[in-house]
């Protein structure tokens, strides 16, 4: 089960990575393209050019140019609600590592506790030389919990790490949703 959760743990620590790029969720181009489209009143293309992007930050917009024509707080709102979505999302997606670090070494304890009982349980049946086998059988379980934290101290680096990415990318997206939210109000007025 360690190693299951090791080979789990590290496919999805190089999923995040590619996936968690701030290039790939947030783009300035786009924003611009986007800003420029609003500024000139061309809301059905920059619904398009939303439509086609696909990214993390082109939803948020999409959000946003869905309620133009409603009053500023509703599309700061609207706005607000999809990022606050798609942060969930992205959030969501890095807490898996979080478990692996948090489920493996408990597997190893259990594993330790397992082992424990096993040779005490011989160690009370058993004739003859029992410190070596005592000694032998307690090294044997206490691999597991050695095991266990192998896996999940990197498992907590790497979820660490990619939540810090996310954070930094979440801010990133709300730099630029203000800047359509901007575009979209001087529109209106």
């Amino acid at each position: 089960a360690i190693l299951a959760l090791s080979v789990l743990g590290l496919a999805w620590f190089i999923h995040c990575l590619i996936y968690l790029r701030p290039s790939r969720l947030v783009s300035q181009s786009f924003t611009q393209q986007i800003v420029s489209l609003l500024a000139n009143g061309d809301f059905g293309e920059a619904q398009k050019v939303c439509e086609k992007d696909h990214s993390l930050l082109s939803r948020v917009v999409m959000a946003g140019i869905k309620r133009s024509g409603e009053s500023p707080q509703k599309i700061t709102e609207a706005i607000e609600a999809a990022g606050s979505r798609e942060a969930a999302t992205l959030f969501q997606k890095v807490s898996y590592l979080s478990n692996v670090g948090m489920i493996s070494p408990m597997l190893g304890l259990f594993g330790t506790v397992l082992g424990m009982i096993m040779v005490f349980d011989q160690f009370a049946q058993a004739e003859g030389p029992r410190q070596i086998m005592l000694a032998r059988g307690v090294s044997l379980a206490l691999y597991t919990t050695a095991y266990g934290l192998i896996v999940g101290i990197p498992a907590m680096c790497a979820y660490y790490y990619l939540r810090g990415r996310v954070i930094r990318i979440v801010v990133d997206i709300e730099e630029e949703a203000e800047e359509v939210v901007r575009a979209l109000g001087a529109k209106r007025s």
